[in-house]
């Protein structure tokens, strides 16, 4: 049978077609992983970049917990797609890893996204500053809230028209 979930090989005995679709399993997680590892990398070249952020074991544990939480998800997918394999003889969608296909798609673009940010991170300092300025700005409102912040403008501009005249 040419399905490419489990429950079919092993119903035929097929012990090698198992260990293929094993082996074609650990290559899509190993690609989370390689694309983590390069996440990881980007990272700390962006933080040395910026000389925000020192490279710590905290961060790196937060690296291991994501990778550990791609895996958990990877594989409640894998089981549903072993589980659904059983169907595959009626419904030929169900002769694919789908699900966990669409997991490892989705993980990689994650993690894309982050080395395509961390690429960036520290290249343009003007850049940088606006977005540092922008998240102070942010900030100040929230601790002040809207109203004060717009009373404490007014004063500012009072104060700068009465240095004008």
């Amino acid at each position: 049978m040419g399905t490419l979930l489990f429950i079919p090989s092993l119903l035929e005995g097929d012990v090698h077609g198992f260990m293929v679709k094993l082996a074609v399993m650990l290559f899509m997680f190993l690609a989370v992983v390689f694309m983590g590892g390069i996440d990881l990398i980007t990272g700390i070249a962006a933080s040395k970049r910026t000389g925000t952020k020192r490279t710590t074991s905290w961060g790196l544990r937060r690296t291991l917990t994501k990778l550990l939480q791609y895996f958990a998800v990877f594989i409640v997918f894998l089981i549903l797609d072993i589980g659904l394999s059983i169907f595959s003889p009626f419904l030929a969608v169900f002769s694919v890893p789908l699900l966990s296909a669409l997991t490892v798609i989705g993980e990689c673009v994650i993690e894309g996204v982050s080395i395509l940010e961390n690429t960036k991170r520290g290249k343009n300092k003007e850049e940088d500053k606006l977005d540092d300025l922008a998240q102070v700005a942010q900030a100040t409102v929230e601790a002040i809230g809207k109203e004060n912040l717009k009373k404490y403008l007014e004063a500012v501009n009072k104060y700068v028209e009465q240095k004008k005249a």
